[in-house]
């Protein structure tokens, strides 16, 4: 047995110990268990959807309004009354009750593992802040 071979067994070895040692550590090797984003969230008893487009200064794409654009007003205002959705914005324009009935499955399906960003350098980089976001969803009952 030639000295490199001496080296490669040697390296097996090691190999091989720390392989045992990670295995035996008793950690948990499955993922988390994915539970509801929104838990106890009700889709039933939601009334209002509000949209609010970008927050960073820039008018949100496609929401029709321009750069001088107050961003403390919503993009788009659902409202359910008597005869359904409608968009309480822009003249009362009836909406898809099914749309709306899809999105609020949607939601009350999501479900996540851990959380994504739970630190506010983080949420930042994301754009998922009170102070900065690119879209944001309000519900109201």
């Amino acid at each position: 047995m030639t000295r490199f071979n001496k080296f490669l067994l040697g390296l097996l070895a090691v190999q091989v110990v720390l392989m045992v040692l990670m295995l035996s550590r008793g950690e948990p090797t499955a993922p988390a268990k994915a539970v509801p984003v929104l838990a106890g969230f009700d889709a039933a008893k939601v009334d209002k959807l509000t949209i609010w487009g970008e927050r960073d200064g820039a008018p949100a794409a496609g929401s029709g309004s321009d750069a001088s654009a107050s961003a403390d007003k919503p993009a788009i205002e659902l409202v359910k009354d008597a005869t359904g959705w409608v968009v309480a914005n822009y003249h009362r324009y009836p909406v898809k009750d099914d749309k709306i009935t899809d999105l609020l499955s949607k939601l009350s399906a999501m479900k996540a593992s851990a959380p994504i960003a739970t630190g506010a350098t983080r949420q930042q980089q994301l754009g998922v802040t009170a102070d900065k976001y690119q879209r944001k969803l309000v519900l109201g009952a």
